[in-house]
């Protein structure tokens, strides 16, 4: 008799087994192609591993400005430390195009984990 024929229970370890074995592929697969930035949006993952550089290579930023292309175009982070008598280090994570649940995303789950600000500017386009 074959394994099909002792009933349900035969079928599901198979498939579990058939589950495992495709993980453990797709596992080894990942590792040969490198470190993902995890992000499908080509900006956003220029914006994750630009955040992980400065990370690792300040620790914090004191100021981050958050917002979409407006953002990233109108406000110049070098400025406002410049005219600050208190911040010292400031980041524009701008994301073209961004609705608010993407710079949400964005704020959650790179800019305040990774940089640590002291203050978030959120930038709104101007209304016409």
């Amino acid at each position: 008799m074959s394994w099909l024929g002792r009933g349900p229970c035969s079928l599901v370890v198979a498939f579990i087994m058939v589950m495992v074995s495709a993980e453990g592929v797709a596992r080894l697969v990942a590792m040969r192609l490198g470190e993902s930035s995890g992000w499908n949006d080509p900006g956003l993952a220029v914006q994750a591993r630009n955040m992980r550089r400065v990370a690792a290579e300040h620790g914090k930023v004191d100021v981050v400005v958050l917002g979409a292309s407006t953002t990233g175009e109108g406000i110049d982070p070098d400025r406002l430390v410049e005219a600050s008598q208190v911040h010292g280090s400031a980041y524009n994570a701008w994301h073209a195009g961004a609705p608010a649940r993407s710079l949400d995303l964005l704020a959650r789950s790179l800019v305040l984990p990774l940089l640590r600000p002291k203050v978030v500017v959120i930038g709104l386009p101007a209304s016409s």
